[in-house]
């Protein structure tokens, strides 16, 4: 059989990733990356050219999966024979069809699911929102939610009309006070990255806005991962697996709602 060229989305099961799944493999986590820049906003400030880079303050860094062993899956190479259409799509399918397979036969079980640790949802080549990216993710949500599968999933590209099927599954990424008022007025929950010196006006500027608000529990020792927390899942609370570590999704456990809970404000990588 031939090779088949790259997916264009690429999937990583059981990553390593501590963030997710904390350093002690207590828990499998499984996410996607695209390429960092190609697939974002310029309004991110993170973007490698953002438009707003001059802006930068001391001690802002660019995008933390444009570095360091991300990099390797966010690179434009990494995808130098993938095809960016229905095809592509398909591929992507199938590999997520296949490990949906494993976790409901109970013999590969999914603790937590990010869509793009690194990389967003604008198609490579038009710089457009890619609809089929967007369908994707939208479709493989409700799956999730049937498997009890925790999703988590932020986007830059929250201005974008294309990206508002997202507005009740992933938060939207902002790193100003004014954006994180824009986004949350057309209805999305955010997550706001800031300096460590704003991080405690932040959390005031957002409950000023009626906002339900945390900082990130796994920055502030509250959780040792996302598999640990889970306030900015997806997930309906009730299908919750069972887990043989009782911190499993602690918050969320907490929590008797499906679907986001509230906004996160994150102290930027340093």
């Amino acid at each position: 059989m031939a090779k088949q060229p790259n997916t264009p989305i690429k999937l990583v099961i059981n990553t390593s990733n501590t963030k997710l799944v904390g350093d002690t493999k207590k828990y499998t986590g499984a996410t996607t990356y695209g390429p960092v820049g190609p697939t974002c906003p310029t309004t991110c400030w993170f973007h490698p050219v953002s438009d707003h880079r001059e802006e930068w303050p001391a001690g802002f860094k660019p995008c933390y999966a444009s570095v360091g062993h991300a990099r390797f899956s966010t690179i434009l190479k990494a995808y130098a024979d993938a095809t960016w259409d229905d095809a592509g799509i398909a591929r992507v399918r199938a590999r997520l069809d296949a490990m949906l397979s494993l976790h409901t036969a109970g013999d590969q079980i999914i603790d937590l699911f990010r869509w793009h640790t690194g990389g967003d949802v604008l198609h490579p080549e038009t710089g457009e929102v890619w609809s089929a990216h967007v369908d994707l993710i939208v479709d493989y949500a409700a799956k999730f939610a049937d498997a009890g599968i925790p999703l988590i999933g932020y986007t830059a590209a929250w201005r974008l009309d294309g990206a508002q099927p997202l507005k009740h599954l992933f938060l939207a990424s902002v790193q100003t006070f004014e954006d994180a008022a824009l986004a949350i007025s057309m209805g999305w929950q955010v997550a706001l990255a800031v300096l460590e010196s704003q991080y405690e006006e932040a959390i005031a500027f957002l409950r000023s806005l009626g906002v339900t608000v945390v900082g990130c529990p796994e920055q502030h020792g509250k959780a040792d991962s996302c598999s640990e927390c889970g306030w900015c899942a997806t997930v309906d609370p009730t299908k919750i697996h069972e887990h043989k570590y009782a911190k499993y999704m602690r918050f969320r456990k907490l929590l008797k709602m499906t679907g986001l809970p509230g906004s996160t404000v994150f102290v930027v990588h340093r």
